[in-house]
């Protein structure tokens, strides 16, 4: 009779941590930013240097660039060298940006290009869209809607 009741107050103890942590998870996918995010008109850019350029001159570029108005919140990644920008692309071109920093700063920057497969992608790339994580925060974010 003892071990019934210990064995009750085990099975009773585990479901309520996972209900508890169910309404949690619940909770935190529901306050979550939404996963298909509208922002056409904000892109991110990449750019490379030809020519090896020191962390001062990255950070100069940085600042030069962030004087434009079309460019928002850019980003040095200080170890591989790369420049991470935002801009509005019915403003203007990272074309156009990188020529513009061309113009002041003398330095030839060329732009990351993502393979055809991965330019049509309407997620992270780092999630699935066809996974089970993904469709139930979608299912859970549109009940909360």
């Amino acid at each position: 009779m003892k071990r019934f009741f210990l064995w009750q107050k085990i099975l009773i103890a585990l479901a309520s941590i996972f209900i508890i942590l169910f309404t949690v998870l619940v909770v935190h996918i529901a306050n979550a930013p939404s996963l298909e995010v509208d922002n056409a008109h904000i892109q991110v850019s990449a750019a490379t240097f030809s020519e090896e350029i020191s962390l001062e001159q990255m950070q100069w570029f940085q600042q030069e660039i962030k004087q434009l108005p079309q460019v928002i919140n850019p980003r040095v990644d200080k170890e591989n060298k790369v420049l991470v920008f935002f801009y509005n692309n019915t403003q203007t071109s990272s074309k156009e940006i990188l020529e513009t920093l061309f113009k002041k700063t003398g330095v030839q920057a060329k732009l990351f290009q993502l393979h055809a497969e991965q330019q049509n992608q309407r997620v992270c790339p780092a999630m699935d869209p066809d996974s089970f994580k993904y469709r139930f925060s979608v299912f859970i974010q549109r009940i909360f809607q």
